[in-house]
């Protein structure tokens, strides 16, 4: 008989794992979770999604998307 195992399908839940892959140093997979978590959250704390999202994007060479992440996070 096979286990079932509840999925998570919340903001917090994506940010955390997101967190765990940026320290692994997988910033593609990180981006992934950021942008779920970003989608699925309705709180006034998306800025510090669109700072992580910034942060791996800087990372991985894409400045320029760096740079839209952090503005969109200022306003």
């Amino acid at each position: 008989m096979t286990k079932i195992h509840k999925l998570e399908n919340n903001a917090q839940y994506y940010y955390d794992k997101a967190v765990n892959s940026t320290n692994n140093g997988d910033y593609i997979k990180s981006l992934d979770y950021l942008y779920r978590a970003y989608n699925l959250d309705s709180s006034e704390k998306k800025y510090e999604i669109l700072i992580e999202m910034g942060a791996c994007y800087a990372l991985i060479g894409e400045h320029n998307s760096a740079l839209k992440s952090y503005y969109k996070a200022l306003a």
